[in-house]
């Protein structure tokens, strides 16, 4: 994982943990409801993570969630 506790990501954004240079395409891809796409996400180390991210956007009641799986597309990472 990125090693984040789970209380250290609740309730921020994702845009907080993707790295400024990937932040345009990651938005372009946010504004869809379904989203596969390559970015690099910020560890709690500090250091930044090649991960693949597939999300899925779902609403009930006015409302809108997404929910997702990052998975490392580095071989090998040396911080995992």
């Amino acid at each position: 994982g990125l090693g984040w506790k789970k209380e250290d990501m609740k309730g921020k954004p994702i845009v907080n943990f993707i790295h400024p240079d990937d932040l345009a395409g990651a938005m372009m891809e946010m504004k869809k409801k379904e989203r596969k796409y390559a970015t690099r996400a910020l560890k709690s180390n500090g250091k930044y993570c090649n991960m693949n991210i597939q999300a899925q956007e779902f609403g009930t009641n006015g409302n809108t969630f997404s929910i997702g799986m990052l998975t490392c597309c580095e071989k090998g990472c040396p911080d995992l």
